[in-house]
């Protein structure tokens, strides 16, 4: 019963999310943002609010809706991370390409193991994500499939040869799982729609994105200074401004769910995307 309550709070807040994005038209629309002092090479955030960032010395950093450091993790036997995914909060996957490893963490950011997908047969990985039932997904360079494995490496479910599938080999630089349905961006054909079993289905737009989240049954992602929205049912775009007096450091903007983040000198602002109460 609590799982279907928080899948349930899960959906409304999505759903809330959408609708504001796609009414919210003005730049001054957005709440006033709140300043973290870090430099932030990379930053997310999970449903709950809380606020995950690579830090300038590779540290991650965990901070509470309010700004508050709440707890910190650190390697230096694995190179630099690149990418951090918090979709379940209670399971924090941190990406190290150097070493092709995802180090799990629990939500006080302590470490719980570590996945090597090298040791797990896949030497050639682009990119991951966790999925919504506490596997992940991987592009596999080698074979040209999206696979699915267990947080042991087990493979669990594949694709078919995409290099044969599509019309050109996919060069993949997202991977989003929404609980039904798991999409691709891929920066030669656009955003690839696959199955929870890695069945492709069909490519749903001809657009490239270097990142995007799937926010209710809209794909909302940056461009040239505007926060987009397409609606997937009705193929519908609508665009809203980013925030008046926004001064981002180069490279350093980034959407979730829940947050627009972007570094601003030696601040990470936060932008929330829910309107003002």
């Amino acid at each position: 019963m609590a799982r279907l309550l928080l899948i349930k709070s899960i959906s409304f807040t999505l759903f809330f999310c959408a609708a504001y994005l796609l009414t919210g038209q003005t730049a001054d629309s957005f709440p006033p943002p709140l300043h973290i002092p870090v430099n932030a090479r990379y930053a997310t955030s999970d449903h709950l609010g809380n606020i995950y960032v690579i830090n300038a010395r590779h540290d991650i950093e965990k901070y509470a809706p309010s700004g508050r450091l709440v707890s910190q993790y650190s390697t230096t036997r694995l190179g630099v991370p690149t990418y951090i995914d918090a979709t379940n909060p209670l399971k924090i996957a941190v990406w190290y390409p150097s070493y092709g490893s995802i180090v799990l963490l629990d939500r006080t950011m302590t470490e719980l193991g570590v996945l090597n997908l090298i040791d797990a047969g896949f030497p050639e990985v682009r990119v991951v994500a966790a999925s919504q039932d506490g596997n992940f997904w991987l592009y596999d360079e080698l074979a040209f499939k999206l696979r699915k494995v267990s947080a042991d490496g087990t493979p669990l479910f594949e694709s078919p040869s995409l290099q044969q599938t599509l019309e050109h080999r996919p060069v993949p630089t997202a991977i989003r799982d929404d609980g039904n349905r798991v999409f691709m961006s891929d920066t030669v054909q656009g955003l690839l729609l696959f199955d929870v079993y890695a069945q492709y289905q069909r490519t749903v737009l001809h657009q490239q994105f270097n990142d995007f989240q799937i926010i209710g049954n809209n794909v909302v992602y940056l461009d040239a200074g505007l926060l987009k929205g397409i609606d997937l049912r009705t193929f519908q775009t609508v665009s809203r401004a980013l925030p008046a007096g926004l001064h981002v450091t180069p490279g350093k903007i980034w959407l979730t769910t829940r947050y627009l983040m972007a570094q601003e000198g030696a601040a990470l602002s936060v932008f929330s995307l829910r309107p003002r109460e």
